[in-house]
């Protein structure tokens, strides 16, 4: 028997850090220098310019990363039980994926939004 505490987590942080890469897509998208975001980060910032905006995509970037390894994570531990299944993980892996490049992260955060609301729905399924 399966613990649920897996898809708890990954519902929670999948929806909160769906929310963030989908607004942060967003962001990029609507800006007016979408320098600041990505590469350009980088180089702004060894130019002496623009600080934030590094640390911003750093902490973009280990979100990203971090849903990558909790889809993983939950991928592989549900790949058996029925209640779950592997499709919530697959989606979050996808998702991550895809928001690694900036200006598709908007399709990235939607993706990780819906692997979360599986996780929700899979919630249920559980006894206690």
């Amino acid at each position: 028997m399966k613990s649920k505490k897996l898809a708890q987590v990954s519902a929670v942080t999948g929806l909160i850090g769906g929310i963030i890469i989908l607004l942060d897509g967003m962001q990029i998208l609507m800006s007016d220098e979408p320098l600041y975001y990505g590469l350009g980060a980088i180089a702004e910032t060894f130019a002496g310019e623009h600080p934030t905006s590094f640390l911003i995509y750093l902490l973009m970037t280990l979100l990203r990363v971090g849903l990558l390894i909790l889809g993983a994570v939950g991928g592989d531990y549900y790949e058996k039980d029925t209640r779950v299944g592997n499709t919530p993980g697959i989606l979050m892996n996808i998702g991550s994926t895809i928001s690694v490049i900036s200006y598709f992260s908007w399709i990235g955060g939607s993706l990780i939004i819906v692997s979360s609301l599986f996780y929700f729905r899979a919630l249920r399924k559980f006894t206690k």
